[in-house]
Formats: structure tokens, C-alpha cells, sequence
């Protein structure tokens, strides 16, 4: 038993840092299941999106205003990510790096 939660403590410590989608990419259940080398070839689409001016923004701003800031616009673009079968890979700062398996010009738009 403590073994069993010892292995979901680390799967969710896991899933923090590597996106599921990852995993079900590779045709696998959990990051436990993932051996050194195990890869796919597939076309992927990479959409770049970050905020307009954000570090003079950021300059007028409390550090709590940046963290409300950038946090609002992350639970904004998420799920129009998602909802487009696509997965954050990295968040930078304001950026957002996104992946998509689909065509880039369906992504586009």
C-alpha cells in the first residue's frame, strides 16, 4: 500500500513538470512507464504566444498585480489551447510555448 502511494505522489510530482499529453503520446499509462529512449516521429505544430509590451507593463504593476496579470491571461488562453487539441509544453515568464498535432494553418486560426 505504501508503495502504491508512493508511486502517485511521484506521478502527480511528475505531471507538473511533463505534460500528459507527452506521455499518451508515447503510448504510455504514467511517466513510470517511460524508459530512456522511448520516442515518436510525429509533425507538430508550435505556437509561441506572449504578451505585447508585458515588461513595461509589469514596471507599473505591484508583483501581486503581475501575478493576478499573468495568471487572468493564462486561465484565458488555456483552454482555447486545449479546446484546439493542442497542450502547453513551457510557460516563460508571460509566454506560452504550445503544441499542436493538427495542421498549422487550421491552428492559426
Amino acid at each position: 500500500m505504501r508503495h502504491t502511494k508512493e508511486i502517485l505522489a511521484l506521478n502527480q510530482a511528475f505531471s507538473r513538470f511533463v505534460p500528459s499529453q507527452f506521455i499518451h503520446l508515447l503510448q504510455k499509462e504514467s511517466i513510470v512507464d517511460v524508459d530512456l529512449g522511448d520516442n515518436v516521429q510525429q509533425e507538430m505544430s508550435v505556437l509561441f504566444s506572449d504578451i505585447r509590451d508585458f515588461t513595461t507593463l509589469s514596471e507599473s504593476m505591484t508583483p501581486e498585480d503581475n501575478f493576478k496579470f499573468i495568471n487572468a491571461y493564462m486561465l484565458n488562453v488555456e483552454p482555447a489551447i486545449v479546446e484546439n487539441q493542442g497542450f502547453i509544453d513551457k510557460y516563460i515568464g508571460d509566454e506560452i510555448m504550445a503544441l499542436f498535432t493538427g495542421e498549422a494553418e487550421w491552428i492559426v486560426q
